[in-house]
């Protein structure tokens, strides 16, 4: 299975973002929603407006890894400095054998790749988890989202062990 990973907004911009991950063949998708006042709120407390990378990785593990057993490929939007998030997924999936197997590359080697460019595949979803994600009655309206619920201290445990 190879999955897309896309964020909606720049965390920079302190709005509320969308952050999810759709697999090629378009058939099953999850994501999480994070309020802008979470994000001032970080910005604020943890200092992360200097390592932007790193909380985009927590998002991601925290999206990923309770379905990261048949996954191949990961092809993470170019958001954020690759190579850092590649280096922040690989501690955090550490204790996960299967992860070391799995081919993590840019969207932008991806396309050079396959030789042709596209849009990113979880751009549209990673929107619709933003729109919609942090208001639970409208989850349900059109494509029903696969909404994972991530809490502040979630992140705080996750960004203090790396």
């Amino acid at each position: 299975m190879i999955i897309h990973i896309d964020i909606s907004e720049k965390f920079e911009n302190k709005k509320t973002i969308g952050i999810a991950w759709i697999t090629e063949d378009k058939k099953s998708h999850k994501g999480t929603a994070l309020s802008g006042k979470i994000i001032k709120e970080l910005i604020k407390k943890q200092n992360i407006n200097i390592n932007y990378p790193k909380l985009y990785s927590i998002l991601v593990f925290l999206i990923l890894h309770k379905n990261i057993e048949n996954v191949k490929k990961i092809v993470i939007c170019n958001d954020y400095n690759f190579d850092k998030i590649d280096c922040y997924l690989r501690l955090l999936f550490l204790n996960y054998a299967n992860y070391a197997k799995i081919e993590v590359m840019s969207i932008r080697e991806y396309r050079s790749k396959l030789g042709f460019y596209f849009e990113s595949y979880a751009d549209g979803v990673a929107k619709s988890y933003r729109k919609r994600g942090l208001k639970p009655k409208r989850r349900e309206t059109g494509k029903k989202l696969n909404y994972i619920e991530v809490k502040y201290q979630e992140i705080i445990n996750l960004w203090n062990k790396l």
